[in-house]
């Protein structure tokens, strides 16, 4: 670092490159992780449970044959703002935050453990709709997602197609100690990978009322109205 010349001041200087590696490393695994889960949109979407989550896959997935439930449940805190669009469809600005928010309350986590949790979206399918007779519809005209050319320079931003309907995926992970994360890199049968080996992916959750459609504009002037009282409260 130029200017630098006591050794403590070059010692400080050594920290931002190696904490800048282990944010990439980072970011790069949970990336790993996600592109690894299938876009599965429940069946369950259409139907009366539209607010619990449902796990759809992950290590929870596979407990879940065997408890009849997952382990881990959220629950959506703006449960309410959301449900207010039923039977609509709520609409998301491009370009702009997800309003009304997604945070959620998680259930089932182990008290001491250290967990990341991150977000995703799931196209319904390649499909363009189009708002028309107070419906989104299908058209011909299909998008692909994730685009295979588009490389994301924010990591706080999810590209999106206008005219797509997208369902978040929440994803959760569990951080193993530095001892667990070498033992697992010593047994080739537990990891191979040196950027998951400190990871426990733990599932992969989505709440169906939380689905929504990619818009430059409002359509419904009903989802617009819902927005504006939901921002007024939200001030308050």
């Amino acid at each position: 670092m130029e200017g630098a010349s006591g050794e403590g001041e070059d010692r400080g200087g050594d920290e931002v490159p190696i904490l800048v590696l282990m944010e990439e490393n980072m970011r790069l695994a949970l990336l790993t992780i996600a592109q690894s889960v299938p876009y599965l949109w429940p069946v369950i979407l259409n139907s009366e449970w539209e607010f619990p989550s449902i796990c759809i896959a992950g290590r929870d997935y596979e407990l879940a044959y065997l408890a009849q439930r997952p382990t881990i449940t959220l629950r959506l805190r703006d449960e309410a703002a959301w449900s207010a669009a039923r039977p609509g469809l709520m609409e998301m600005r491009l370009g702009k935050r997800i309003f009304p928010t997604l945070n959620v309350c998680v259930e089932g986590l182990h008290a001491y453990e250290l967990y990341t949790i991150f977000l995703d979206l799931m196209p319904l399918s390649q499909n363009v709709y189009k708002y028309q007779d107070g419906l989104w519809t299908p058209l011909q005209t299909t998008k692909l997602y994730p685009p295979t050319y588009r490389a994301c320079h924010y990591s706080s931003q999810i590209f999106v197609h206008r005219g797509q309907i997208y369902l978040p995926r929440y994803h959760i992970v569990r951080h193993f100690t530095e001892a667990d994360a070498a033992v697992r890199l010593r047994n080739a049968s537990l990891c191979r990978n040196v950027l998951l080996a400190p990871l426990e992916y733990i599932g992969t959750y989505v709440i169906p009322g939380t689905a929504f459609v990619a818009v430059n504009n409002y359509y419904s002037r009903r989802i617009s109205s819902l927005k504006i009282e939901a921002r007024r409260s939200f001030a308050h």
